[in-house]
């Protein structure tokens, strides 16, 4: 499977995945600052109630922790490299584990380069799924331990309901790199490689909940 878990990615293996950045439909922008961090924040509006993309975040959830690479294609449509002939990286998942108690999150995915050249990447973290009083919804995802080239990140998704009946999504996420990758990694580059990922992730669940909308409306 060619196009899996931008998020994971993106923040362990960035050099494997530069790509020109096409435009992008959010208000998006990045920042680095607060001890080597980049920040990014991406926000866009759903043309569809509060309820059609609360259930899309509910489907990220529960697809992350079950079978990310099979069930949430269509999150991470479009989010691979340029589509080349030398484009030849896929990814399996392993095994996934999840503990609703603790939040504790751990994935075990297959890369595979080339058919031939393998690499086992193992991320460990909390997966949370939060309904607030004031009725915004989050989806989050907090590494807890140390990712190949990532030291530290943090990625969150909520949705905010207007009067409108529309949707306001909102993605941040706080990444740190390792030294090395860090002392290489330009904001620029930062922007061609993580960035335009992010927004476009978001992109995809906005299209999917007013798809879901759109479908439930025909049906009424």
């Amino acid at each position: 499977m060619r196009h899996f878990f931008l998020l994971i990615l993106a923040i362990s293996i960035p050099i494997l995945l530069f790509a020109q950045n096409p435009k992008s439909k959010n208000t998006t922008r990045s920042e680095y600052k607060d001890g080597r961090y980049f920040h990014t924040y991406s926000t866009c509006v759903v043309n569809a109630p509060f309820k059609k993309t609360e259930a899309v975040i509910n489907e990220v959830f529960n697809g992350l922790k079950s079978t990310p690479t099979q069930s949430l294609r269509w999150a991470f449509d479009g989010l691979g490299k340029a589509k080349t002939q030398d484009d030849n990286v896929q990814l399996y998942e392993k095994s996934v584990s999840y503990d609703p108690k603790t939040s504790a999150y751990i994935v075990t995915l297959l890369m595979i380069m080339d058919d031939n050249d393998e690499m086992e990447l193992r991320i460990e973290g909390e997966l949370k799924n939060v309904c607030y009083n004031t009725g915004r919804r989050e989806l989050c995802l907090n590494v807890t331990k140390k990712v190949k080239v990532l030291n530290d990140g943090i990625i969150s998704i909520s949705a905010i309901p207007r009067e409108d009946n529309t949707t306001v999504l909102i993605l941040h996420s706080k990444l740190k790199f390792g030294f090395l990758i860090d002392m290489f990694f330009t904001q620029t580059r930062y922007k061609d490689i993580i960035e335009w990922r992010l927004a476009e992730f978001l992109n995809n669940m906005k299209l999917r909940a007013e798809k879901e909308n759109s479908i439930a409306k025909s049906n009424q």
